[in-house]
């Protein structure tokens, strides 16, 4: 990953034009891929995958999630003060994406893209959600792993080469009504001023989805301990600055690349 963020920022375009079906590894049926990044955009088209690309990227592990009737507005006006990009570009970006989401119905295949951390799991939830009323003839299924073989530490599928990604068309899997009725009930108790119900999910187990589990936990970690009033990555940054101070991307690659348990957060 060398320091990049591996899920990229945001096109400009919410749903890339879609390839003729006939070829390629999903030229049988027109087909939606679906991804929580930018980041395997490039290495599907060099893997032999020839449908559209849709990016929704909204980093809901950072940030209000209030279900407040303005949910767009409270995320594009946190992203803008996080990065600095005007607040009104992002709100225009954050409606694209969810009226690409909104088209899926259009296609005969949707296919979602994800692994295991808070990043992706909380926005897989969201789209599970929006997707809860797709047409029963339209075949979606679920790429969802936590490592790859051969990459001693699996972050992302952005890590991945085309023949890698490729390889794991094979291993896509059914969304069924359970996984659907799971990511209902995340993305509910994510937008609830408590997070009792996070905690309840989670300890409760989530077998429809095995990595929705730990990745709650671990966004639950992010409050404020009863110790010291410490999230676990503040945590993190103070052992790391123990022996003196670094530069912010040295911090970065530090936390990123050794200390995190599971990197949720991109440099961007």
């Amino acid at each position: 990953m060398n320091g990049t963020d591996h899920r990229g920022r945001a096109s400009s375009e919410a749903v890339q034009p879609q390839a003729n079906p006939g070829g390629g590894e999903d030229g049988d049926l027109r087909t939606l891929h679906i991804r929580c990044g930018s980041d395997i955009r490039n290495g599907l088209r060099r893997a032999g995958f020839g449908g559209a690309f849709l990016e929704f990227s909204d980093p809901y592990c950072l940030g209000p999630v209030r279900n407040s009737g303005s949910l767009l507005a409270e995320r594009a006006a946190f992203l803008a003060a996080a990065t600095g990009d005007p607040k009104a570009d992002l709100q225009a970006r954050l409606r694209r994406e969810l009226a690409g989401l909104r088209r899926a119905a259009e296609f005969p295949r949707v296919v979602l893209w994800f692994e295991h951390d808070s990043h992706d799991q909380l926005i897989l939830a969201r789209i599970l959600a929006e997707l809860s009323e797709l047409p029963a003839a339209t075949e979606l299924s679920l790429i969802c792993i936590d490592s790859f073989p051969g990459v001693q530490r699996f972050v992302g599928l952005g890590q991945l080469d085309p023949a890698q990604l490729r390889s794991l068309w094979p291993r896509r899997v059914p969304v069924d009504a359970d996984m659907i009725d799971l990511g209902c009930a995340v993305w509910a108790a994510l937008q609830e001023p408590s997070p009792l119900g996070l905690h309840a999910l989670a300890h409760g187990g989530t077998p429809e989805l095995p990595q929705m589990a730990g990745a709650i936990l671990r966004h639950l970690q992010e409050l404020p301990w009863t110790g010291d009033g410490l999230s676990l990555s503040q945590r993190l940054v103070l052992e790391a600055l123990a022996d003196g101070p670094r530069s912010g991307a040295a911090l970065f690659r530090e936390i990123h690349n050794r200390r995190e348990p599971m990197p949720f957060m991109g440099d961007m």
